[in-house]
């Protein structure tokens, strides 16, 4: 789920004939559109503007001179291919530099056997990323079975997206139609008239968009304990001002605040958080957890029980949106970073506080993990690496004092006892030995937490909780609205950065024509003269020069047009003359046809 770096061309190709592809290459082109100039392809546009002879052949120069041609006038190029291993999907593949794999998520789980022969071969693209995209059903409660389909070892990252109904009604059982068989024009047609013109910056295609394109807006929830409800409040403020939150990550309590947000990222966060609070406030509970103090005071089988009766036997994988959280593993002296498994039990390893929890032993290779605070308490960097352009980083550990009394070289444990009993004596601080441990624990966290601060792709909040203490699970909503007023605060301002605009719609003046879109609630799109599309068409009919044979071992097939061991043109003065002057013209066509979009461009997007 990392942003592709270089990213000019993605393909899609559909894992089943059950996937709407033309809506949802619609519906990515509409996500991209929103920030920088996008073209989507299809065999039946190359047709109709190329002629179909030129999707017949394995190679055919003229069709791969004018996809450069568009490669060249557009900044992301979509390459839709067929639902079948076309030579149109093979060329798709080989100029794609990532590729989605589209499938149904509520459907069965097939073998991708063509998929799978389609992506091993080097011709198609085995050095190229490779992502699954899963679609839901827009009233779908929560993904599943994810882990099914990342058996399959290519894929570096995988995205959920809650497809609109108007994506299957061409294939619904009114229609009777296969998507395959749906008529593109028919799709293109309703998205020029009902859904290019609008802006819509929370969808989950926006959020994919924005992840591939690297324009991910993250958000860290550091460790805490019951100082975390603030994490609550700040999420109600970015969601009232409707800032959308593409990653999510966190430690401790902040791994348990970012797991709910990102498996139900709605209202319902406060009411499960709460819960959960009101849980760790029962002294019974407590009580019935005690043992003897061996490896921790509790067993941890209460605090096991809370987080299942939360997450249930829910994945990583399968929450909504990309998700990660840190642990500390004490096994191997090491930071780790937890993008699948259950989701409890790294919750729970995010949460293991030493001497109060023993560490969690790791479900998969049975490592000691303990609470992530130890060596990473506010992940920022780790966002920044999964692809986030800006960091959200909200703060809640514990501020260390400071004012410490200076005792000289050695220190007296019995004159600190009577100078503690003495009611007439001068209070003194001095920490104890049990405070100096958890400080040594926290050194490395507290110079990681520095670099955070100063970093310029993260934006450090720090919510006034300084008060409240790291056990009030009882002041649950006290906490919270201090979030709450202070992320509203810090937001407001946070939205007037150019870092923030220039995530969502690019430049300022796309950003204030995309405002101007967005209080309308349909603009009639105009029609254009003619486009960069039309003049790559003119540009590729230009006579091309005859390969001139050097020797004897020179080839030309003419049966699949393919050269081996040529030179491409005659290297005369004559030639080169009339080949550069032919690029000149060209050129100069270019900018003319530009000066006509302008003068005649409307504020909708650009036709796909």
């Amino acid at each position: 789920m990392n942003h592709i770096k270089n990213l000019h061309t993605i393909a899609v190709l559909p894992a089943s004939a059950e996937v709407p592809l033309v809506p949802f290459t619609c519906e990515l082109y509409h996500a991209l559109s929103a920030n920088l100039k996008a073209l989507r392809l299809s065999s039946q546009k190359v047709a109709a503007h190329l002629g179909s002879s030129v999707l017949d052949k394995q190679v055919d120069f003229r069709l791969m001179h004018w996809l450069n041609v568009q490669e060249d006038t557009s900044t992301l190029v979509i390459y839709e291919c067929d639902y079948t291993a076309t030579n149109w999907t093979r060329r798709c593949l080989r100029q794609a530099d990532a590729i989605l794999v589209v499938a149904m998520g509520n459907k069965k789980h097939h073998s991708q056997t063509l998929v799978r022969e389609l992506l091993s071969t080097n011709q198609d693209g085995a050095r190229t990323t490779k992502e699954l995209v899963l679609l839901w059903p827009e009233d779908t409660l929560s993904p599943f079975g994810t882990h099914v389909w990342l058996k399959d070892t290519y894929y570096s990252g995988h995205h959920h997206i809650r497809a609109p109904k108007r994506m299957f009604q061409w294939s619904s059982k009114k229609t009777r139609k296969s998507p395959e068989k749906v008529s593109e024009s028919e799709v293109v047609e309703y998205y020029e008239k009902n859904v290019f013109w609008t802006v819509d910056f929370q969808s989950d295609f926006a959020r994919v968009a924005r992840i591939l394109t690297g324009n991910a807006i993250g958000l860290v929830l550091g460790g805490g304990g019951a100082r975390g409800a603030a994490h609550v409040g700040v999420l109600h403020a970015l969601r009232e001002k409707g800032i959308p939150v593409d990653i999510i990550g966190g430690t401790s309590i902040g791994a348990l605040v970012g797991a709910v947000y990102a498996g139900t990222p709605d209202a319902k966060v406060e009411e499960r958080t709460k819960r959960w609070f009101s849980w760790m406030t029962s002294l019974w509970r407590k009580m019935l957890d005690l043992t003897y103090a061996h490896s921790a005071m509790f067993t941890g089988a209460q605090m096991n029980k809370s987080l299942q009766d939360l997450f249930e036997e829910n994945e990583i994988e399968n929450l909504w949106i990309p998700y990660f959280c840190i642990s500390t593993d004490i096994t191997t002296s090491e930071m780790r970073v937890h993008r699948s498994g259950p989701l409890w039990a790294y919750c729970r390893a995010s949460m293991s506080l030493a001497g109060y929890l023993p560490p969690m032993c790791d479900p998969v290779d049975g490592h000691l993990l303990l609470d992530g605070g130890y060596v990473n308490n506010l992940p920022a960097d780790v966002m920044r690496s999964m692809g986030a352009k800006c960091v959200i980083a909200v703060d809640v550990g514990s501020s260390e004092e400071t004012d410490l009394y200076n005792y000289g070289d050695c220190l007296s444990g019995t004159w600190v006892l009577v100078n503690r009993l003495n009611p007439w004596a001068k209070p003194v601080r001095i920490l104890n030995m049990e405070e100096i441990q958890t400080r040594l624990a926290y050194v490395s966290c507290v110079r990681q937490l520095e670099i955070v601060k100063k970093a310029p792709y993260c934006s450090y909040f720090r919510p006034p909780i300084d008060p409240f203490k790291t056990l009030d699970f009882n002041r649950f909503d006290e906490i919270l609205a201090i979030g709450y007023e202070y992320g509203r605060r810090k937001i407001e301002a946070f939205m007037e950065s150019e870092l923030f605009n220039s995530l969502l719609v690019g430049d300022t003046s796309r950003n204030l024509l995309q405002r101007q879109v967005s209080k309308h609630k349909r603009l009639p799109p105009l029609e254009r003269s003619t486009s960069f599309t039309d003049l790559a068409a003119a540009l590729s009919k230009i006579p091309t020069v005859r390969p001139v044979k050097r020797h004897s071992l020179s080839t030309y097939d003419h049966s699949e047009d393919v050269f081996e061991d040529i030179d491409f043109l005659d290297q005369s003065d004559a030639d080169n003359e009339l080949s550069q002057s032919d690029f000149n013209d060209a050129s100069e066509v270019e900018t003319d046809v530009t000066d006509v979009i302008t003068q005649q461009s409307s504020p909708s997007t650009p036709r796909p």
